[in-house]
């Protein structure tokens, strides 16, 4: 929601104006979104979010006002895929060998970030049948859960593989080596050429 970098420059407004001190900068913080599975209608662009800055801040007679931002989600989400194999499948739930403790923090059941995901087969084709799953990770830590629902082919199951878009904030920051999990290969694409790290 845009409007909400106008209400947090209101507020910082009213506390420079309460407290008599000068500042010479602000910092209108990061958050600019990315579009992950269930939010592409929803989300506010970067261009409405920079408009609703500039509104708000010429609106408290800040215009001038050199800002600072952190801008990290919006810059290098989509850098970046995580893919993890499915160890097993039990109904709806899918237990892949990476997790919440791994690379996919966003996606635990308290934060709730739907990645989207697509399913790679090596020995056949999916049937084109698609299902809601959500996902266990290889911790055996009850903490270690993605609700999702994470919508894949209805047939997918061990040996598979998941894809997970737009991981490239935070991912890999993330990361740790809880349980022993923490390993995880790196490939990096140059203009269609690979190298592993």
């Amino acid at each position: 929601d845009a409007s909400k970098y106008a209400t947090a420059i209101a507020y910082a407004a009213d506390l420079v104006r309460e407290s008599g001190v000068r500042i010479d900068s602000l910092n209108v913080g990061g958050g600019f979104p990315v579009a992950y599975a269930d939010d592409v209608e929803g989300v506010c662009s970067v261009e409405d979010c920079v408009a609703e800055i500039k509104a708000a801040l010429s609106f408290e007679g800040w215009a001038d006002m050199p800002l600072l931002s952190e801008p990290g989600r919006i810059l290098v989400a989509r850098g970046g895929s995580l893919v993890a194999r499915v160890e097993l499948r039990k109904d709806d739930t899918l237990y892949i060998n990476d997790g919440i403790y791994g690379g996919l923090f966003d996606a635990c059941s308290w934060l709730g970030l739907k990645y989207p995901v697509k399913g790679i087969t090596c020995d056949r084709e999916f049937d084109g049948i698609l299902q809601d799953y959500r996902m266990a990770g290889p911790t055996c830590d009850s903490l270690d859960m993605m609700e999702g629902p994470f919508t894949l082919p209805h047939d997918i199951g061990m040996g598979d593989w998941v894809v997970f878009e737009n991981t490239g904030a935070y991912s890999v920051a993330m990361r740790s080596n809880f349980n022993g999990f923490g390993h995880a290969d790196t490939v990096c694409v140059y203009n269609g050429r690979k190298s592993l790290t």
